[in-house]
């Protein structure tokens, strides 16, 4: 092998690798996540998006996961239970309905508060009969509308 053959194969790796690492969006979950404010969004646990100039959205925990795993056929589709904040002017926070928003697995939710129509569709990952998930890789994917000023 000749020194220019090795110069452009490493010229090619190079590039490569370059451009499968532009491919990847890192994202992180400890400070406010910049993503699409209104219509489908997908949101990771931990995290907050500014929903305006007045309010943020948070996910804070699931405290509830019986969801069927995708790889098996149960008679019930199960049940996964979130908690959220909504922050609005001054600091005030209300979770939607004053209460952990319930999500069933085969119907999508909406509550309206402040203004706000948010319509809970997945959360993500879906579960796996030989897989335990982690509880910091759950993400919520809802829509979000703008009902009122």
């Amino acid at each position: 092998m000749n020194r220019k053959t090795t110069y452009i194969d490493a010229t090619m790796i190079f590039i490569l690798v370059i451009s499968l690492a532009a491919c990847f969006e890192r994202i992180n979950n400890s400070a406010a996540v910049e993503l699409q404010k209104t219509g489908n969004v997908v949101l990771p646990i931990h995290s907050s998006i500014d929903l305006d100039d007045a309010y943020t959205l948070s996910f804070d925990r699931v405290s509830e996961d019986s969801r069927c795993p995708v790889d098996v056929v149960c008679v019930w589709a199960g049940n996964a239970k979130i908690h959220l904040t909504l922050t609005g002017p001054g600091g005030d926070t209300q979770t939607p309905n004053a209460m952990p928003i319930e999500i069933n697995t085969s119907n999508p939710v909406a509550h309206e508060i402040l203004g706000w129509r948010f319509e809970w569709l997945e959360l993500l990952p879906s579960p796996y009969s030989d897989q335990m998930l982690d509880s910091n890789a759950y993400r919520i994917k809802m829509n979000i509308t703008r009902i009122a000023e």
